[in-house]
This record gives C-alpha cells, sequence and structure tokens, in this order.
C-alpha cells in the first residue's frame, strides 16, 4: 500500500510515521521544510516513544511522485495550504480511493470544497 502524507507538521509526520511502522509506503508532500525532510527525515517524539521517520519520497509536489498513491492523507491546519490537495487529487484521481482530511475549521473545509471545485 502507498499513502501520500500532506504536510508533515505534528499531525501528519506522527500518522505517517505511524504507517510506515507497520509496513506502508509512505511519501510525504513537504513545502518549507522540504530539505530538511529529504537530508534528515522526521523526528518523532512522543508517548508511544522517540524514534525516527524516514519517508519514502519527499515532493514538493504530487506530480513528482512516479508512483500513485493509495491513500492521501490530507493533514493541513491552515487555509492557506489547503491548495496543496487539488493538484495531488486531480493527478491521481483514477487511483485515489480515500482523502482523510484534518483540518481545524468549518470555514477550512469549506475553503476545500471551492478550491476542488475551482480545479475541477
Amino acid at each position: 500500500m502507498r499513502v501520500l502524507v500532506i504536510g508533515t507538521g505534528a499531525v501528519g509526520s506522527f500518522y505517517g510515521s505511524l504507517l510506515a511502522k507497520q509496513g506502508v509506503a509512505v511519501s510525504v508532500l513537504a513545502r518549507s521544510d522540504y530539505e530538511h525532510v529529504r537530508q534528515h527525515g522526521i523526528r518523532i517524539e512522543s508517548k508511544l516513544g522517540d524514534y525516527h521517520f524516514q519517508p519514502r519520497r519527499v515532493v514538493r509536489d504530487a506530480a513528482e511522485l512516479a508512483e500513485q498513491p493509495d491513500y492521501v492523507l490530507l493533514c493541513v491546519k491552515l487555509v492557506k495550504n489547503a491548495d496543496r490537495v487539488a493538484p495531488a487529487q486531480k493527478r491521481h484521481r483514477r487511483r485515489l480511493n480515500l482523502s482523510i482530511p484534518h483540518l481545524e475549521s468549518v470555514y477550512a473545509l469549506m475553503k476545500l470544497r471551492e478550491l476542488r471545485l475551482a480545479r475541477g
């Protein structure tokens, strides 16, 4: 199974790392921390233990993925970052089974819907 995590903050990194620990091929879409995550991976510190998570692929855009993900885990908390999902869903529309949004407000979910409709 292949999963693309959009957003490498606390939530995306944590859930992505848990999936990777179970043998899932987890790639991440990162922007501001792209270089750091690509070179060093992600350090997880939690009540479940402290460990290192190295994503299978680190990309700036979903179009960079050679293999289409089976699932997309959307873990952005700011509305301005919701634009990350529309290109990923458009590119992987035929194989995309599920998108799990983690957004902090109803307004953010409404904005995400607007982006999907606007970009087709």
